[in-house]
């Protein structure tokens, strides 16, 4: 078993490279193009569905992961 300080330490070095794999991976954009145009008409009604997909993609565009700065110690 690792202590908490080692999982924190590896979590810190590995995420990054584990968020841009997720941001790459074509599981990801299925998720975004699932999810953003249901996620835009519940902010703002029901539209155009040419409108949606193109600001669905504006939207998808405007994404990215982010790490969480985990503290060591």
């Amino acid at each position: 078993m690792l202590s908490n300080k080692a999982y924190k330490l590896l979590a810190k070095t590995l995420a990054p490279k584990i968020a841009g794999e997720l941001f790459a991976s074509e599981a990801w954009v299925d998720f975004l193009h699932e999810n953003v145009p249901a996620l835009i008409e519940k902010e703002l009604g029901e539209m155009d569905e040419e409108v949606l997909y193109d600001l669905s993609l504006c939207v998808m565009d405007s994404l990215y992961l982010k790490t969480a700065s985990l503290p060591v110690g």
